[in-house]
């Protein structure tokens, strides 16, 4: 290969990535994030490119879930059966993008896009075949309610005091049709190379990097601030409680 193709190589494979971050990628700073009903203004400091993103459900379509058109009166062990009729609610979301090069078959998911060019460069040499995909993968911050005991509720008079679990975060999932993206491929004259399923491998592989990623990103925190408000502001609508508190349990450590 000429220095010349070398050079419009080069230029092809950095074309994109100049070009997706501006669309996608987050540095470290400021960020808008939504979450389940409002948005607010908070600062983001992340190993790779993150953004959560918003479902706006209305207030009256939590009521709804949350009672329906059932007659209630307002006590501890009510509020914990409509809890845990509902099992599972969604409290947070985040979609990150993560980069991983296949070198002769074997696949490395990275979080930022500066250690990947590091492999892509080294996988070098005629033989060699290449291919960098774009995996991008979500991560849903979870509030499991049927861990809501009643001794996580009390009621006393006007006053409601409530304890939630701390959310979990969910396995990422890519979108096979929307979430693959082959970056840049080259191809080899020699038998071998990328194998059939490179395009799984990959996506595999960017999983277990985008979970990484999410535990450090701060969504697990944002899912804790989006149930207690959440709770909050649903408790509070109705008449019989005048005094609400929520609290959130820390999340495990390590």
């Amino acid at each position: 290969m000429s220095r010349s193709d070398e050079e419009s190589d080069e230029e092809e494979r950095y074309d994109y990535y100049e070009r997706r971050p501006r669309r996608y990628a987050r540095s470290p700073g400021f960020s808008r994030i939504r979450v389940f009903g409002w948005s607010l203004v908070v600062a983001v400091f992340l190993v790779g490119a993150l953004s959560i993103l918003g479902k706006f459900t209305s207030f009256g379509d939590y009521l709804g879930r949350f009672f329906g058109n059932e007659t209630y009166s307002a006590t501890g062990p009510v509020v914990l059966h409509k809890l845990q009729a509902m099992h599972e609610l969604v409290v947070a979301e985040g979609t990150f993008e993560v980069p991983v090069v296949i070198c002769n078959g074997k696949p490395k998911a990275y979080a930022t896009r500066e250690k990947a060019d590091e492999l892509l460069n080294a996988c070098t040499g005629f033989r060699d075949e290449k291919a960098t995909v774009l995996i991008r993968a979500k991560v849903q911050s979870v509030l499991d309610l049927s861990k809501v005991t009643q001794d996580d509720i009390s009621v006393e008079g006007k006053n409601i005091e409530m304890r939630l679990p701390s959310p979990t975060l969910r396995r990422a999932s890519v979108d096979a049709e929307d979430g693959v993206l082959i970056v840049g491929m080259k191809k080899s004259i020699w038998p071998g190379g990328l194998p059939d399923d490179y395009l799984a491998q990959a996506a595999k592989a960017a999983k277990r990097s985008v979970s990484k990623v999410a535990e450090q990103s701060g969504l697990r925190e944002m899912g804790s601030n989006s149930a207690q408000e959440i709770f909050e502001r649903l408790l509070g609508a109705f008449k019989e409680y005048e005094n609400v508190t929520v609290t959130v349990d820390e999340p495990p450590k390590g």
